[in-house]
């Protein structure tokens, strides 16, 4: 959360107010090149560093001094089958 906050400050301070993130996928396969984007495998762990993070990144209320995260991705879009990304068509 802290980690969030601070870079809620910086994305303020030069007009950002989206952040494309974050990832919340499960790291449940060791060839997928998306997992170190993510918060691990835990499932419980994963969704407490999410929840920090937004909350980092929103401030004590969602306000003017806010930045809105895109959480993603969907339910299953995490690694597919042999560790392909579903984001390229190889891996749908």
């Amino acid at each position: 959360e802290r980690f969030a906050d601070i870079a809620r400050q910086e994305y303020t301070a030069v007009g950002l107010r989206v952040a494309l993130h974050p990832q919340v996928d499960l790291a449940t396969e060791p060839r997928w090149a998306r997992q170190t984007a993510t918060f691990g495998e835990d499932a419980e762990l994963s969704g407490k560093l999410g929840a920090a993070y937004i909350r980092g990144f929103q401030g004590e209320s969602f306000g003017p001094g806010s930045v809105s995260t895109m959480t993603k991705h969907f339910p299953g879009g995490g690694p597919q089958k042999d560790g392909e990304d579903p984001h390229f068509p190889y891996g749908r």
